[in-house]
């Protein structure tokens, strides 16, 4: 489950042990009741449990979705599913954030993470970590085409959405299949998940 920390911008402090997940209530229970272990990075950290805990890799990796991180894992083994409850998508799959980075989408940028990191020993980590973010201007913005991307992955397949007592949105994504299907997309059309648009008056339409 994930246990992101958004926080960490303002608080330049992250602690394995005690940084709370800001996923909701149930990832947190989960960090600290049921997971045996949490990869380590400031933003983008992920808690597991389970038979397969030891061949995940603990993110050797300074940046959120780039190679030997949790997510290189998750979106190259054809057995992993993205589980998503009470969101689709938009909200519910970071895992397609691997895609932008791995083809190096440029309306997203490295940032450098500054402030404190410490592992399960305690240790403070003289690593510099970074995240691939939505790049800031004063007169545009980033704007996100996931609505489109999730209709497209149900269409080949790749996703399947339900409905849970007319109100509860779950679905399930092969993040394999899902990986390849947007590096492919992304390869053909830079801007197929997103692209800029001016601040004001947001009338541009995906391209």
């Amino acid at each position: 489950m994930p246990s992101f920390s958004f926080n960490f911008g303002k608080r330049k402090i992250w602690d394995y042990y005690k940084t709370k997940s800001e996923m909701g209530i149930l990832t947190e229970y989960f960090r600290k009741k049921i997971s045996n272990t949490r990869s380590i990075h400031p933003i983008h950290s992920v808690a597991y449990y389970g038979p397969m805990s030891n061949k995940i890799p603990n993110h050797d990796c300074s940046s959120s979705f780039g190679k030997n991180s949790v997510w290189d894992w998750i979106c190259n083994r054809e057995d992993v599913l993205n589980v998503s409850m009470g969101l689709g998508l938009i909200g519910g799959a970071a895992f397609v954030h691997y895609a932008e980075e791995l083809v190096q989408v440029p309306y997203r940028e490295y940032v450098k993470l500054n402030g404190k990191v410490y592992d399960n020993f305690g240790n403070l980590l003289k690593k510099n970590f970074t995240y691939f973010a939505r790049k800031e201007f004063k007169n545009k913005i980033v704007k996100n085409y996931f609505e489109l991307v999730e209709k497209d992955l149900i269409k080949n397949g790749i996703m399947t959405k339900k409905i849970i007592n007319g109100s509860i949105v779950t679905t399930n994504t092969n993040t394999y299949q899902a990986t390849k299907f947007l590096i492919n997309k992304l390869k053909k059309n830079i801007f197929y998940m997103g692209n800029f648009e001016k601040r004001i008056g947001l009338t541009t339409k995906p391209v």
